[in-house]
């Protein structure tokens, strides 16, 4: 899973999505039977821009090989974009919008890619809720799909 980068509190804890949008996030995982075990979260920065704004291009790049590491250790087989600035950075696509994208299957380099609201747009926005957790059951039919989980545990 890969956010944006972190807010307030995961910059104080210095860990990812531990804040409001990381409880939604977990249980909305743990709704769906997902457990923690399976997956890894990552934020294309490191680092909480000021004023919690957008990271920049070069920010974006000066983080890349923190989270290249974090593939080589983790070698996920399906990535989860959460957000726009998530796909925009991860996929180059400076002009996809994740409106648009949310919800459609992308590969690259031997994943499966899914992008998908971030949960803090979805607490702004209530109703996009449903397009999260459909895009989350998406993920859970894919782990089942792949051997990672049991379909009676989905």
């Amino acid at each position: 899973i890969i956010g944006e980068g972190p807010g307030r509190e995961e910059d104080l804890q210095g860990t990812p999505f531990v804040g409001r949008s990381g409880k939604l996030l977990d249980t909305a995982l743990a709704g769906l039977g997902i457990p923690a075990s399976l997956f890894h979260i990552a934020n294309i920065v490191k680092c909480r821009p000021p004023n919690n704004r957008k990271p920049t291009h070069a920010e974006a790049l000066a983080c890349r090989p923190l989270l290249q590491q974090q593939f080589r250790f983790v070698k996920p087989k399906i990535i989860l974009l959460m957000g726009s600035a998530a796909y925009q950075f991860f996929t180059g696509d400076t002009n996809g919008r994740i409106t648009k994208l949310r919800g459609k299957w992308l590969q690259a380099g031997g994943c499966d890619i899914l992008p998908t609201f971030h949960p803090a747009y979805v607490l702004r926005s209530p109703s996009q809720k449903v397009h999260l957790w459909s895009d989350l059951e998406m993920i859970r039919d894919k782990l089942v799909e792949l051997g990672y989980l049991e379909q009676d545990q989905a």
